[in-house]
């Protein structure tokens, strides 16, 4: 897959908090973190889409694995901004 080209408008009266956070991001940053912001979100509705590490004896991972998995990629992403 090459890449997607999305046009959003997102009105303050429904997401105040999301335009926000986004006007206090430069014009040209918007977009990464609209990125951000959705695999953060797309993270924690699908907790194990992209996890492929199991534990021993084949298990899934445990809960407090998930959750530092989790703040571990939302650090990497937030650092990147």
């Amino acid at each position: 897959m090459g890449h997607l080209k999305i046009v959003v408008k997102i009105p303050d009266t429904i997401y105040p908090e999301l335009v926000a956070d986004l006007d206090r991001v430069q014009l040209r940053d918007r977009a990464e973190r609209v990125r951000v912001l959705a695999m953060i979100g797309l993270r924690t509705l699908v907790p194990h889409a992209n996890t492929t590490t199991t534990r021993s004896q084949g298990s899934d991972l445990t809960h407090d694995d998930h959750q530092q998995n989790t703040r571990t990629l939302i650090r990497n992403l937030t650092d990147s901004l």
